[in-house]
């Protein structure tokens, strides 16, 4: 210790002491009196501030300390001016009876703390405590409590960012830790995540809230979680299915008691393994479906890959190029399948030197595009070449050759006549447009329109199959004698067309028709009979009759019909007054329509007898038109114009209720007979239009009778058969008209119950005369006999053509032999008279009183 004064006797022990006390400090000590000078120090003070013993002595200012600091180099880098004020006015600032200032700084590697305590009689006393292990200390602690700080955090972060749920109990079974994912996924509250939580209390959260797998009570389930969390032997997995959610457990038992949990959500998971399996079970299926479909396709299908290796091909493809088993197997090049086709002449034909190059022309042009192949060894091969994106390619082969033979024969077919192998319409009509280029050049055509005349005679007496083979020997003929620039075709049933050309004149297309005339004339022997073949042939040609098709068609069949008007077994040219018939037939149109209001059309009725009874059983209404120009026209003159025109509706109707109020006169045991047209009866509610007109003129329906002609039923029969059931129903009495006169079907008399069959007039021509007339009506009034149907003859002349049948056991006939049709005044008066001498011949009363 250092001390500014000597000490006295008295005092000697005290300052002794105190010097021995002060240098046993641990600190630094010393002593600044108010002039700022060093009264007293010890040794600690200048080891800690690397100070000179010699230099400093009591009295020693405090600056010269500061310089002393400084060239020691622990000045803490400050100037000397800085260092000195900064010490001089803490000192300054510590005032008295103050606590202890302190100040702490860095000296040399120590850290002082510097005590300051001012006392009013000494100055200022200064302790130095070197605290820098304390410091030190404490910055350590203060590290590792921040590092455990860091590191907790992170561990927390780390456990919260787990997509598992983490849990630890200890071995009490309570909870040490859990993270976020834990608490959501068992949607746990927070007071149930805090440290020290028992799982019982978890567990029984849970079961309260429903939170269970699915399958289990909350007693199964709170038993197998007890059980689980006792047990400590191994480590557990398993997935439960709860609320709609998988759920992974890890149980991981710890040593000393306690363990780890790991809880996580794998429903996403199970569905995406559920889906790749699914996905796998379908591609699967796909796989399997493919080979089935690739086995059992009708045409062969290859595969190849960009270095044109094979990857597949199928049975189909094997045994449609006869592919050996070695280069059916997949690895096989191309090049070598290419060299066996071109060896088995598989190839199209004038390509068996590039083949190669042909197949990379096809999938470049033609890719996804059908190609049918010609093979060098006459096959047909239908091919569809698909390019393939790694470079490869897919085809599908199909031998058509003989769909392609049926195809031509198909489109032959349809265009040529099957019974007798000419063209037909459709191919005829080309032909006709593609001649249209012939007369635009000036060449001159004629097109021969060849009927053959009653030829439906040979049909309906012999029978379709001999009608088919006469046609089949005239088309024979035709093609065997018509020159190379002929075309002969089959418009349809017995009518023929020639396309003749070049021709220089008429004269020459007359030979043609007299050569055609001349070979059809020709007896034809068919089973023994021999058939006389006539024929009517009309004549236009081009340019002069027309430069169309249509024009010449229509322009022969108008000279056709001149022919067959003019004796028939001739030839006719076109000439342009023909078409004046047909401008006859439109006026005739136009006339319809105002004869019917200007009370044109007359009715009159001829008397049908019943031969049992020689009494008349009806009376057929004839319908005739006095024409202000033409005169009486008959009903074939106008009916089909009528039919045509739609005005037949109109005019059925005036003549239905005309004869019905004429009829109302009559006898009552007198019938009225009316024929119907096709047209009649398949209009719209044909049946309730003739019942208004019976119920508007109050006739009975029993008493009226409507023929129909076999030739009506032809077509649509059914609905037609219907109507007629209809008007059956009413009690309207039903006849087939002009039975045999070629339309005969059997079938129509067991569709429907007929009350009469009306003989064809035409059979009654010369039956004296002709036995195969006889015959044929013999068979009619039998048929009708045997089905109970009543059988009536007209055309009635003569008495030889009653006598006949009459001894067939016919029912009733009509004819001039008996009366003419008579206009309705008439009628009644002959009816009348009738039935007086009716009843005069059996022994009734006079006839003035039948007639009164």
């Amino acid at each position: 210790m250092r001390r500014n004064a000597p000490a006295t006797a008295a005092s000697g022990y005290d300052a002794q002491l105190l010097i021995a006390a002060v240098d046993a400090m641990p600190c630094g000590f010393s002593v600044w009196n108010e002039r700022f000078k060093l009264e007293l120090f010890n040794q600690r003070f200048i080891d800690m501030f690397g100070l000179s013993e010699e230099k400093v002595v009591p009295g020693i200012t405090l600056y010269k300390i500061c310089e002393l600091t400084i060239a020691e180099g622990r000045g803490a880098g400050l100037p000397l001016g800085v260092l000195y004020n900064s010490l001089k006015g803490r000192l300054e600032r510590q005032k008295e009876h103050q606590r202890p200032g302190r100040l702490e700084q860095v000296v040399g590697d120590m850290i002082i703390r510097t005590s300051i305590a001012r006392h009013p009689d000494i100055g200022w006393m200064v302790t130095h405590e070197d605290i820098s292990e304390d410091v030190r200390q404490r910055r350590t602690e203060l590290e590792t409590k921040q590092q455990l700080l860091t590191q907790s955090t992170w561990f927390e972060r780390a456990i919260n960012s787990m997509s598992q749920g983490l849990c630890a109990f200890d071995g009490d079974k309570r909870l040490i830790i859990c993270n976020r994912a834990y608490a959501e996924i068992y949607g746990l509250p927070e007071k149930l995540t805090a440290p020290g939580t028992r799982f019982e209390d978890i567990l029984e959260y849970r079961i309260k809230k429903g939170l269970i797998p699915d399958g289990e009570t909350p007693q199964s389930h709170r038993a197998k979680r007890m059980e689980l969390v006792e047990s400590e032997t191994s480590e557990r997995k398993f997935i439960e299915f709860e609320n709609n959610r998988f759920i992974y457990i890890l149980k991981n038992p710890m040593p000393g008691g306690g363990w780890i949990g790991v809880i996580q959500d794998v429903t996403e998971e199970q569905q995406k393994e559920e889906l790749i399996s699914e996905r796998s079970r379908d591609l699967k299926l796909q796989n399997l479906r493919f080979e089935a479909a690739v086995k059992n396709m009708a045409q062969g299908l290859v595969m190849f890959d960009a270095e044109r290796r094979l990857v597949i091909c199928n049975d189909q493809y094997i045994n449609l190029y006869n592919l050996p088993k070695k280069l059916a197997r997949p690895g096989t090049r191309f090049a070598e399948i290419a060299a066996h086709q071109v060896r088995m002449g598989m190839v199209p034909d004038g390509c068996e030197d590039d083949f190669l190059q042909h197949i990379d022309r096809l999938i470049k042009d033609g890719g996804g595009k059908k190609t049918i192949l010609e093979m060098a060894n006459g096959s047909h091969v239908s091919v569809n070449y698909q390019p393939v994106g790694d470079g490869g390619w897919v085809s599908t082969h199909e031998d058509v050759t003989e769909r392609q033979l049926n195809e031509a024969r198909i489109r032959y077919m349809a265009r040529h006549d099957a019974l007798t192998d000419l063209p037909n319409r459709t191919c005829f009509n080309e032909e006709m447009e593609r001649s249209q280029s012939r007369i635009s050049r000036g060449d001159k055509l004629a097109l021969l329109c060849i009927d053959l005349d009653k030829f439906k005679r040979i049909n309906d007496t012999y029978g379709h199959g001999v009608g088919d083979e006469v046609l089949r020997r005239v088309a024979s003929r035709l093609k065997n004698g018509k020159r190379e620039h002929e075309i002969i075709a089959r418009m349809g049933g017995d009518e023929f067309m020639l396309l003749a050309w070049p021709v220089n004149s008429a004269e020459d297309v007359g030979r043609i028709a007299q050569r055609i005339l001349h070979d059809l004339g020709r007896p034809i022997l068919i089973d023994g009979r021999e058939f006389m073949i006539s024929t009517s042939i009309g004549i236009a040609m081009a340019p002069e009759d027309g430069k169309d098709g249509a024009t010449l068609m229509k322009h022969a069949d108008m000279a056709l019909y001149r022919a067959k008007g003019e004796g028939r077994r001739s030839y006719r040219f076109f000439k342009k007054g023909m078409d004046e018939a047909i401008q006859q037939r439109h006026k005739l149109g136009a006339d319809l329509r105002e004869a019917l209001a200007q009370n044109q059309f007359k009715l009159s009725y001829q008397p049908v007898l019943e031969l049992a009874s020689n009494r008349v059983s009806c009376c057929e209404a004839n319908l005739r038109w006095e024409h202000p120009e033409r005169g009486i026209l008959l009903p074939e003159q106008f009916i089909p114009v009528a039919e045509e025109t739609g005005f037949i509706a109109r005019l059925g109707a005036w003549a239905l209720g005309e004869a019905c109020e004429a009829a109302r006169d009559w006898p009552e045991g007198v019938r009225l007979a009316l024929k119907l047209t096709s047209s009649q009866i398949i209009c719209p509610r044909a049946a309730e239009n003739i019942a208004s007109i019976l119920k508007a003129t109050g006739f009975d329906p029993a008493r009226l009778e409507l023929a129909v002609s076999e030739k009506t039923l032809a077509k649509k029969t059914k609905a037609k058969l219907g109507v007629l059931q209809q008007l059956r129903s009413m009690g309207v009495r039903i006849a087939m008209d002009r039975f045999g006169a070629g339309f005969s079907s059997l079938g129509n008399l067991g569709a429907f119950s007929f009350d009469k069959i009306n003989i064809d007039q035409a059979l009654m021509n010369e039956i004296e005369l002709s036995r195969q007339n006889r015959e044929i009506v013999k068979a009619i009034i039998s048929l009708g006999g045997a089905l109970g149907i009543v059988t009536s003859a007209s055309g009635i002349e003569y008495e030889a053509q009653l006598d006949i049948v009459s001894e067939y056991g016919c029912t009733e006939v009509q004819g001039h032999l008996f009366s003419p049709a008579m206009p309705a005044s008439s009628i009644v008066e002959l009816l009348r008279t009738v039935e007086m001498r009716a009843a005069q011949d059996a022994g009734f009363a006079p006839a003035s009183q039948l007639i009164g």
